[in-house]
């Protein structure tokens, strides 16, 4: 039978962890993990309850976020690795860890925040709907130019014809006169654009008039 002393000492907490009370909720922490980070509040504060040989089994009190207290926890058991929810923040972990004395040891680009990950994908998304939506207008304002141009290219294209028109009308008027000194191709030529509206057109504007085609006479043109 086990004494009574063998009794009570298996019904006693365990030395080998330390209760934390942090903002009314508690936290049962090895020893071993304290003793890795020596310098800090934690540790410290188990060394003086210690130092006082005292038998109470109090919880040592922090009055601090017992949320953000887990993930120090994480912070101490995972080699500065932790990954945080959307309901804390990196900067507020930040603030704990520093209070409870890792200041020195922090590694933030261990911490992965889930905030900043959402941010960081709202603003890709964002920048990528912004991205659209400029070359959207870009390709907007190239099919623009291009019925621009097009409608240019067309007017050149008429411009030039009728500059074209105007020097035959100028020609004929100088080939073509009642004495038929024309060439044949040239009256061919002139026979076929008398229904040519712009010719017809040029030939107006220099007061000019085409005359004959019929099977017995020939075509040229003539003043008004």
């Amino acid at each position: 039978m086990a004494s009574i002393e063998e009794k009570d000492e298996e019904e006693s907490p365990s030395s080998n962890t330390v209760k934390f009370n942090v903002g009314g909720k508690l936290y049962e922490v090895s020893k071993s993990l304290l003793e890795r980070f020596p310098t800090t509040i934690l540790a410290q504060k188990v060394e003086e309850v210690e130092n006082e040989a005292s038998s109470s089994t109090t919880p040592i009190f922090f009055d601090r976020d017992p949320d953000r207290f887990a993930f120090c926890l994480d912070y101490m058991r995972d080699n500065g690795n932790v990954h945080l929810p959307e309901t804390v923040s990196k900067a507020a972990l930040l603030k704990e860890l520093k209070f409870f004395g890792f200041a020195d040891t922090i590694d933030e680009t261990k911490i992965h925040d889930e905030n900043a990950t959402q941010n960081c994908l709202a603003r890709f998304y964002d920048h990528t709907k912004g991205t659209k939506r400029r070359i959207v207008a870009l390709e907007g304002n190239v099919r623009a130019l291009e019925r621009d141009i097009k409608k240019r290219k067309d007017e050149i294209q008429e411009r030039q014809k009728e500059i074209r028109l105007e020097k035959l009308a100028l020609k004929f008027l100088a080939d073509s006169v009642e004495d038929e000194c024309a060439l044949d191709a040239d009256i061919i030529e002139l026979g076929n654009l008398r229904s040519d509206p712009y010719f017809v057109r040029c030939c107006d504007q220099l007061a000019l008039r085409v005359v004959g085609g019929n099977s017995n006479t020939r075509v040229y043109l003539r003043r008004l």
